[in-house]
């Protein structure tokens, strides 16, 4: 397409277009002023610069009038509305709302990789809007950052049904070409069995979403190629590349997940976008290496020792350990005390040292006897202005 600013200024109905906003496989998306009622929309318009007569337009005119009734259908707060379908002058156009706040693909080439946390909200909204559509028989086949825009109240969107398919049973059409040799659809979020041109069903869509997740965690497609048909025979024949390889912060279950939902084979994946948003949330808060290492790092330091008679320790005295302060809030002061015997510990007990870094660091250091057990054991004494207690070890 060409000249698609040629059209600012014209009016289509009752929108005034005012400057191009961009433009995709179908049509160009202008930014219009709509007079009655009085407000700013987006204007989809297709293929401006084909003649209306040609093959391709009247091909694409079949799909454009179908992506109105399909989402003239769906109301769902993270779906794109329609408030209207014309076609004027030889052009056919939807209005849509304006939103002001960018795509995910804007996001993506401003910030990069975004946040685990992050993309979980997006990608927990996504699958609300995806489940929706999918019972209502609709499969959206061309999720893309570019296609999930963002509203001012910092809501996600899902726009551009323009290839979707109404799913007849339990499956649709999964042809990728039309008559003319056009590729429908995006080859670098394209599932395996669409671009084989199988028959699909809502798990093309688990994989796209799929896709979209890896590319917001690592701020790049996994795939790439020099032609669409590169692009296509990677998702067919190559798994998808490990996240966690890339950047070690991402726990190894994210990369389960990614894994799942992009299985080249869609029986393996996830049975509702749902129960992947679901899974995706859960594996934020397994154990990362960090973690595993903080993990145990911390059972070095409080640990469980068994005991062994030695001889108690001798000498008597009080020596008093204050923990260090902490400017958020207050913690009793600490003092470990040999004079006071606890209850005995059995021959070859366990016991736990306090859940205290520096309770623990403290025995370790100046009492070694406790490391080995003995006859007796030891009881710590809390003080503060504002408590008082006692814990035995035993």
């Amino acid at each position: 397409m060409s000249n698609t600013d040629n059209l600012s200024g014209k009016t289509l109905g009752t929108c005034t277009l005012e400057r191009l906003l961009g433009q995709g496989g179908m049509g160009a998306v202008y930014l219009a002023k709509q007079t009655r009622p009085a407000r700013n929309v987006a204007v989809k318009v297709l293929f401006p610069n084909l003649a209306p007569n040609s093959e391709v337009y009247q091909e694409f005119l079949v799909r454009f009038r179908r992506e109105a009734d399909i989402v003239a259908r769906l109301e769902h707060v993270n779906i794109m509305p329609i408030y209207e379908y014309g076609e004027e002058s030889g052009l056919a156009y939807l209005v849509m709302p304006y939103l002001s706040g960018g795509s995910l693909r804007d996001v993506l080439a401003r910030r990069g990789a975004l946040p685990l946390s992050e993309v979980i909200k997006y990608t927990e909204q996504a699958a609300s809007a995806l489940d929706y559509a999918h019972r209502q028989g609709v499969v959206h086949r061309d999720l893309k950052p570019a296609n999930f825009l963002l509203h001012a109240d910092g809501r996600l969107v899902l726009a551009d049904f323009g290839i979707a398919r109404i799913m007849e049973g339990n499956a649709a059409s999964g042809a990728t070409l039309t008559s003319t040799g056009t590729i429908l659809g995006t080859p670098e979020y394209m599932a395996p069995e669409m671009a084989q041109g199988e028959t699909i069903d809502f798990r093309a869509d688990i994989y796209e979403l799929g896709i979209v997740i890896f590319q917001l965690l690592s701020g790049h497609v996994p795939f790439a190629g020099n032609t669409p048909y590169a692009v296509a025979i990677q998702h067919i024949q190559e798994p998808l590349p490990s996240l966690r390889r890339m950047n070690p912060a991402i726990p190894a279950a994210v990369d389960a997940v990614l894994q799942k939902a992009t299985s080249k084979h869609r029986e393996e994946r996830y049975t509702t976008v749902s129960e992947m948003a679901e899974a995706l949330r859960r594996a934020q808060f397994a154990s990362s290496p960090a973690t595993a290492r903080q993990s145990s790092n911390q059972e070095d330091q409080f640990p469980t020792v068994a005991a062994s008679p030695p001889p108690p320790p001798s000498g008597s005295g009080r020596k008093n350990i204050q923990t260090p302060p902490h400017h958020h809030r207050h913690k009793p002061d600490i003092m470990v005390s040999r004079d006071s015997m606890a209850i005995p510990i059995p021959h070859k007990a366990a016991i736990r040292l306090p859940t205290s870094v520096a309770i623990s660091r403290a025995l370790i250091r100046l009492y070694p006897p406790v490391l080995s057990g003995g006859p007796g054991g030891y009881s710590l004494a809390y003080s503060s202005p504002s408590c008082s207690s006692s814990v035995e070890l035993s």
